[in-house]
C-alpha cells in the first residue's frame, strides 16, 4: 500500500507539483516521504516539461535563442529583475512547476538557468511547504 502511495503523490506531483503534498498527508505517508516523493516526481515532470515545451518553442518560433520580452513593458521590467531565480524559487507552489516552467520558456528564459533555479525551487519550497503543513496537522490537529 505504501508504494502505491508514493505513486499516487509521486505522479499528481509530475504535472501539478506542490498539490501532491497534502494529497500525500492523506494518504498516512510520513512527512519524508512525502517530501521525496512529491520532489522527485516535480523535478522528473520538470526536466520533461522544460525539455519538451523548449523544443515545442524553438519549433514554432523557428528560432534557436527566444526573444527577450520587451524592457518597457512590466512583465519585461519583472523578468529583468527577477528573472529565472524569482520565477524558480516562487514558482514550484504558485503557479506550480508546470505552468512556472512554460511562462519561463514563453518570457524567453534560457532552459538551462530556468531547470537549475526551479530544482532548487522545488527542493527549498517543498521542504518549507511538508514542514510547515505536517506542523498544523500535528499542532492543531487537522487529521
Amino acid at each position: 500500500m505504501r508504494v502505491v502511495a508514493w505513486l499516487v503523490v509521486g505522479v499528481i506531483s509530475f504535472v501539478s507539483g506542490g498539490f501532491a503534498i497534502p494529497i500525500g498527508f492523506s494518504l498516512s505517508l510520513s512527512p519524508i516521504e512525502v517530501y521525496i516523493a512529491a520532489s522527485v516526481g516535480s523535478m522528473l515532470g520538470l526536466w520533461v516539461f522544460l525539455f519538451a515545451g523548449d523544443r515545442l518553442r524553438k519549433r514554432i518560433t523557428g528560432q534557436d535563442e527566444p526573444d527577450p520580452p520587451n524592457s518597457d513593458s512590466r512583465v519585461g521590467k519583472l523578468t529583468e529583475r527577477y528573472g529565472a531565480k524569482g520565477l524558480g524559487l516562487v514558482g514550484p507552489i504558485v503557479p506550480g512547476v508546470t505552468a512556472s516552467v512554460l511562462l519561463g520558456l514563453g518570457l524567453g528564459m534560457e532552459r538551462g538557468e530556468l531547470g537549475r533555479w526551479m530544482t532548487i525551487g522545488i527542493g527549498v519550497m517543498f521542504a518549507l511547504y511538508c514542514g510547515g503543513l505536517w506542523l498544523l496537522i500535528e499542532v492543531v490537529g487537522l487529521d
